[in-house]
C-alpha cells in the first residue's frame, strides 16, 4: 500500500476581493457613498472617539455593513 500523496506545494495563490467584485457591483456604490458623506452631520456618534476604553468600530464601516445587509434581505 502506498502513502497518501499530497497536493503540489505551489498551489497557493493570492486572492484579492477587489478582483472578485464586479466594477459595477452594489457594494462599490455603497462604499463610495459612505466615504464621501459627512457622518457627523447625519448624527452619528463616536465619529471622533475618546482615548479611554475600547475604541468603537468605525461608524462608516457599520453603515456600509448595514446598507449591504438591507440590500440582500
Amino acid at each position: 500500500m502506498q502513502h497518501i500523496q499530497g497536493e503540489d506545494r505551489n498551489q497557493l495563490f493570492m486572492f484579492s476581493l477587489e478582483s472578485a467584485i464586479a466594477p459595477d457591483a452594489f457594494v462599490r456604490v455603497v462604499d463610495a457613498f459612505v466615504d464621501v458623506i459627512d457622518l457627523k452631520s447625519f448624527g452619528f456618534a463616536h465619529v471622533e472617539y475618546e482615548e479611554e476604553g475600547r475604541p468603537p468600530y468605525p461608524p462608516s464601516a457599520l453603515l456600509k455593513l448595514k446598507y449591504k445587509i438591507f440590500r440582500f434581505l
